[in-house]
């Protein structure tokens, strides 16, 4: 999703990451590139004295921050995609737009998956945030209003930046993934 203007990202080491109850070492730092902005964070906790003790030190926690761990939020197992797909086939071949997340159960109330079976039309959609096509199987038609229409074929993704309205056009027999994430 896009970031909004002073959001931050945080990088913590723990002295026990089992537990992970005890901050040994945490820094707050804009990351726009993961390569180049998490680096220099990283060398500073290996160059740290933290990192040499294992013990909290005076620079270790340079900024008060109530940030909570969230500890009892339970992540559920892994699945496989693909049979969760051959399980709902028929609704899919329908061209029913079925909520993975719902389904599974799963906690996550920031990220919304949704499998969307051909053919069908989704018409007039609007990306609140970013929104993240994937196409599993067969082809669909993006339409992005004056940008034109975009082919999706199996395997290919797009990415639909927020606010942008658009239309997708899915074929007999296709399986398409829409991902979106907004703030809960």
């Amino acid at each position: 999703r896009k970031r909004e203007a002073g959001e931050m990202d945080c990088l913590r080491w723990y002295t026990d990451f089992e537990k992970c109850e005890d901050l040994l070492f945490q820094r707050f730092f804009r990351c726009e590139d993961l390569g180049k902005d998490l680096v220099p964070v990283v060398k500073e906790f290996l160059a740290s004295e933290e990192k040499k003790t294992g013990k909290p030190g005076p620079s270790a926690l340079p900024v008060e921050v109530k940030l909570e761990d969230d500890r009892a939020t339970s992540v559920p197992d892994p699945i496989n995609l693909f049979e969760w797909i051959k399980q709902h086939e028929s609704e899919l071949a329908e061209g029913k737009e079925l909520d993975l997340m719902k389904d599974l159960g799963h906690p996550d109330k920031e990220t919304k998956v949704h499998v969307i079976g051909g053919e069908s039309e989704q018409p007039d959609q609007s990306a609140v945030s970013e929104t993240y096509l994937y196409q599993i199987k067969g082809t669909a038609k993006v339409g992005l209003g004056a940008s034109g229409v975009k082919d999706l074929r199996e395997g290919e993704c797009f990415l639909i930046p927020a606010s942008q309205t658009y239309t997708v056009s899915r074929s007999q027999g296709s399986v398409g993934l829409r991902v979106v994430m907004s703030k809960a």
